[in-house]
């Protein structure tokens, strides 16, 4: 037979071990929300690479024919596009802005250690288009934005200096971001 003592103690302890359990539960910070990990690039990268520099051919192309000057290819810029393509794609949206609400210049200017004067991008998505034509998928791309007056802006802006371009493939969906940036280290207003 337990002795009221040892009973109300074994009570007692078990009380404060239920208050621990409950206390520690209530108060446990809840994770911080994290990004997604982007997806991987997969087997088809080098394709998307191929298409990336088409779309840069292309809108310099275009830039020239209408007497503006090509833009500089840029790595950086390249980066934090296929970046906030591969975002879009693991985190379901489709935006300038992140959810978190980054805008371009907030993602691209991390990237640089000089000052930029201006940001623009285009964005575009697709669903089931093939990669079996990294030409046409790359047409099929520029002409949507040129067809669209606020991405045609953009590619018609004579004081960007530079172009990142970003296209990312996860399933049967596709992204593409433009990065126009200039750095040439001068305020063209």
């Amino acid at each position: 037979m337990i002795s009221p003592r040892t009973f109300l103690l074994a009570i007692l302890l078990t009380a404060l071990v239920l208050a621990g359990a409950c206390w520690g539960q209530f108060w446990t910070p809840a994770p911080s929300p994290m990004p997604a990990s982007p997806p991987s690039p997969g087997p088809g990268a080098t394709i998307l690479v191929e298409v990336e520099a088409i779309i840069y051919q292309f809108t310099n192309e275009i830039r020239m024919r209408h007497n503006f000057p090509p833009l500089a290819r840029q790595a950086a810029l390249e980066a934090v596009a296929r970046g906030h393509c591969q975002d879009m794609l693991a985190r379901r949206f489709f935006s300038h802005y992140t959810p978190e609400g980054l805008a371009p210049k907030d993602r691209v200017m991390p990237a640089f250690h000089q000052p930029i004067y201006r940001v623009g991008e285009n964005i575009w998505k697709g669903f089931n288009q093939s990669l079996n034509n990294p030409e046409g998928l790359a047409r099929f791309i520029v002409d949507g934005w040129m067809n669209s007056p606020g991405h045609r802006d953009n590619i018609f802006t004579s004081d960007f200096t530079h172009l990142g371009i970003g296209v990312a493939v996860l399933g049967r969906d596709i992204r593409a971001v433009q990065l126009f940036a200039n750095l040439q280290g001068r305020n063209p207003f």
